[in-house]
């Protein structure tokens, strides 16, 4: 029982996620249909994405980059400047949550012990970064990834339209560093070593992120960069598939099977698609601090073709309360764990 409530305190949102697939079952029982609900490439690109990012970690880039910061930062103004920065960049290409997964620890652990002030907002500050940076391009988030690959959104359009809010964010959150009182010297982390590249493992590891690049901006077909990738991962890297986030692979499709259910319910679909028309933004911000913003995305995306006004939505809504956006969760649970 033990075990039980410490698995549904590490993985909320899949408890959350897999409860509410059950409910939905009971109006609407399972038939062949439930498996026309799971987009199998956003799944495909996930676990693509998760699985070359650890990759990255298993080549040292992470490790690497953290030794660097440490060894050029002894400001702990310019650090969490620094800090900040690297996740809100970090983020777009290797997704808000596994920004926060490497550098929230690296922070508490770098960080002066009597700042606890300047470290919390340190973290905010970061969840924020994250959550802002990712918006840029498909591959920064989990519902990015979803809603452009639903609505078939070409690349460019995508990219232009995002790039004013993620400027401004940039903007925004330096000033908030500038501002804010941090204060004091950075002394050596005892979890900084040293960590050196596998240079080889990273040539090939950049190869497969291009790779996978190639897919999001539908130059590659989603099933070749499959095989291609899990194939590789097979010959040189078979411990990897040990460290892919299995359990956001498998909310996802709670998430799907959810959201199918919810627009078989004759009532809610015509609620739903009577008052979502034109207002994709707000649904999609409202359902976001409810239910987080990735289920938001799957679920509204079957009521309305506003694909942009979901991406704003959920992106910008991430930013709510704690449930709000998976990379929250992640800088909460992280903070209390370290």
């Amino acid at each position: 029982m033990r075990r039980f409530f410490r698995f549904l305190r590490q993985e909320t949102v899949l408890s959350i996620s897999l409860v509410l697939a059950l409910f939905s079952m009971v109006p609407v029982p399972p038939d062949r249909r439930y498996l026309s609900y799971i987009d199998w490439q956003t799944i495909a690109m996930l676990f693509c994405l998760m699985i070359t990012v650890q990759s990255f970690v298993d080549a040292g880039l992470f490790g690497w980059i953290k030794t660097k910061l440490e060894h050029h930062t002894r400001h702990s103004r310019n650090l969490a400047l620094l800090l900040v920065e690297l996740v809100f960049f970090c983020s777009m290409l290797v997704t808000n949550d596994v920004s926060l997964i490497a550098f929230v620890p690296f922070t508490l652990s770098v960080w002066p012990r009597e700042d606890e002030k300047g470290l919390r907002s340190l973290v905010v500050l970061e969840t924020i970064a994250a959550n802002l940076g990712s918006m840029l391009l498909p591959v920064g988030n989990p519902q990015n990834l979803y809603l452009y690959s639903t609505y078939g959104i070409p690349f460019a359009p995508f990219f232009l339209r995002m790039l004013p809010f993620s400027i401004a964010s940039l903007v925004l959150l330096v000033l908030l560093v500038l501002l804010l009182p941090f204060k004091g010297a950075i002394g050596p982390s005892s979890e900084t070593n040293g960590t050196e590249l596998d240079r080889r493992r990273l040539i090939l590891t950049t190869l497969q992120f291009l790779l996978c690049l190639a897919t999001v901006v539908r130059i590659v077909d989603w099933r070749l960069t499959f095989f291609l990738l899990t194939g590789s991962m097979a010959l040189f890297s078979r411990h990897l598939f040990r460290k892919v986030d299995y359990a956001l692979l498998l909310t996802f499709i709670a998430f799907f099977v959810f959201s199918g259910n919810m627009a078989r319910i004759p009532q809610l679909d015509s609620y739903i698609q009577g008052h979502i028309e034109g207002h994709a933004f707000g649904f999609a911000l409202i359902a976001s601090q409810i239910i987080s913003n990735v289920p938001a995305a799957i679920l509204l995306s079957r009521f309305t073709d506003a694909g942009m006004g979901l991406v704003y939505g959920t992106n910008i809504g991430g930013l709510g309360t704690l449930v709000a956006s998976l990379a929250s969760l992640i800088s909460a649970q992280r903070s209390r764990n370290t």
